[in-house]
């Protein structure tokens, strides 16, 4: 220590004084670099957003902060589980390969189920992650490396199945309202979520929302299912909502229903998101986080994902 009272650094081979931080008018300490920086990005983000240059869509696929929605009144914590499938180029998303091609298609799916994610992520509850046909994909692999997500696999048999086996696993572990959601309505907002929790919080014992293409985008409950309770349910016959209302309704379950969005299934509907900025443009998607396999393994994905469930082609 210098005989003043000063520490010393060594710098070029001699002893220099150690320089005090610098002190605003105020005879406050000056905020530090990295303050500033975050401060200037806010500042722009804001400046993006009210001129009407931010597509919203993109940033929800970066990964950018949105603001939550506000926590609902009464609403106790809940879970949410999203399902989704392996981005295998010929395996998800087929009624768009005509417009998009299979890789496109895939790449559509990324985003969708990257949407989807950061839309339940928002809320700061539990999020799982439901995989099929496993979590062996690479692209499952960096979602749970980026968001700190669990990965479940989807068991075998229909989506009906599937589905009450995820919901009554959550519930076996954690009691409580739990969503289920698909990862094809990019309409799907934190405030929906937050709606169907708590009509489940209010004494629903399911929840539905419909699509408008005869299916639903979330099912949710606060109660274990009986295991046959969607079994039988044509999947993708454009009844599925129907039916399944009549198989809850069948159990003297006291079911709670919310408004209907859409789904994105065809070309049209990509452009529809495209213009309503809830899908960024497909150049867009994040590279360099998801590895290729060889074309014979992702071959052989594809039939493992046809055989896994053949009522769903999308």
């Amino acid at each position: 220590m210098h005989p003043g009272g000063r520490h010393l650094l060594r710098h070029g081979g001699q002893l220099q004084p150690r320089r005090k931080p610098r002190l605003s008018t105020d005879g406050r300490h000056r905020t530090g670099f990295r303050q500033c920086l975050r401060r200037r990005r806010w500042i722009w983000r804001r400046w993006r957003t009210e001129s009407g240059h931010a597509d919203p869509a993109v940033d929800r696929l970066r990964g950018h902060d949105i603001p939550s929605a506000p926590p609902a009144r009464g609403l106790s914590q809940f879970g949410v589980q999203v399902f989704a499938r392996a981005p295998v180029p010929g395996a998800c998303k087929t009624r768009l390969m005509p417009v998009y091609g299979a890789a496109g298609a895939a790449q559509w799916h990324r985003n969708l189920v990257r949407i989807a994610l950061h839309t339940a992520l928002q809320l700061e509850t539990a999020v799982e992650l439901w995989c099929a046909p496993d979590t062996r994909h690479p692209f499952f692999r960096s979602l749970h490396r980026q968001h700190r997500i669990p990965l479940r696999p989807q068991r075998q048999g229909d989506l009906g199945t599937r589905m009450i086996h995820a919901l009554n696993h959550a519930q076996s572990r954690t009691p409580g309202p739990w969503l289920l959601i698909g990862t094809d309505c990019p309409a799907l907002n934190p405030a929906h979520l937050q709606v169907a929790a708590l009509q489940l919080a209010r004494g629903a014992d399911c929840v539905l929302q419909p699509a408008s293409d005869g299916g639903f985008v979330l099912i949710g409950t606060n109660r274990p299912l009986p295991p046959q309770l969607l079994r039988g349910v044509d999947w993708s016959s454009g009844q599925e909502f129907k039916q399944s209302v009549q198989r809850i309704r069948g159990a003297r379950l006291e079911l709670a229903l919310m408004e209907t969005l859409w789904d994105v299934d065809h070309p049209q509907d990509v452009r529809r998101a495209r213009q309503q900025k809830l899908l960024p443009p497909l150049n867009h998607a994040q590279r360099g986080v998801v590895s290729h396999r060889s074309y014979a393994g992702q071959r052989q994905i594809a039939a493992q994902s046809a055989r896994h469930s053949p009522e769903t082609a999308d």
